[in-house]
């Protein structure tokens, strides 16, 4: 009995420091970045003060990984973070809304939603001046496989 009241304890207090150390976390200002990572999230500047400590984490590793990665995952990190804040607050919130919603989806489904935004995207070349075309509103499922309701 005292040894199950020993090992209880002993993960009561692992549980609390672990608790701990996740609130310490760091979720630094902008001008806290280093100069690598402000290059890499500049288009995110103006909205980095509204996200959250997880948010910034997230982004912050996003920004790490950048040096490693090929040059075409480089070109499309910047051209997602640059369409991303090009957008207004409705069409994230509209394009976080479908984002959930594809995610709901059983897996192939999701799978053809996802081709067919590949295929608009590829199909449609921007033109001078344009914005990407926005995830806002992707396809939606192929009616055959639409859920039932």
């Amino acid at each position: 009995m005292r040894s199950c009241i020993l090992v209880l304890v002993r993960l009561l207090l692992a549980c609390f420091i672990c608790v701990q150390v996740q609130a310490k976390e760091p979720t630094p200002n902008w001008n806290e970045l280093s100069p690598a990572r402000r290059q890499v999230l500049a288009p995110l500047e103006p909205e980095w003060a509204s996200y959250s400590g997880k948010k910034k984490q997230h982004l912050i590793a996003l920004a790490d990984r950048y040096p490693s990665m090929k040059p075409e995952e480089r070109v499309r990190i910047d051209s997602r973070l640059q369409h991303w804040a090009s957008l207004s607050k409705e069409e994230r919130t509209q394009a976080r809304n479908n984002f959930r919603k594809v995610q709901k989806l059983p897996p192939q489904q999701r799978a053809a939603v996802k081709q067919q935004l590949k295929q608009s995207h590829n199909a449609q070349p921007p033109k001078a001046g344009a914005r990407p075309s926005s995830p806002a509103n992707p396809p939606a499922p192929p009616a055959a496989a639409a859920p039932n309701s």
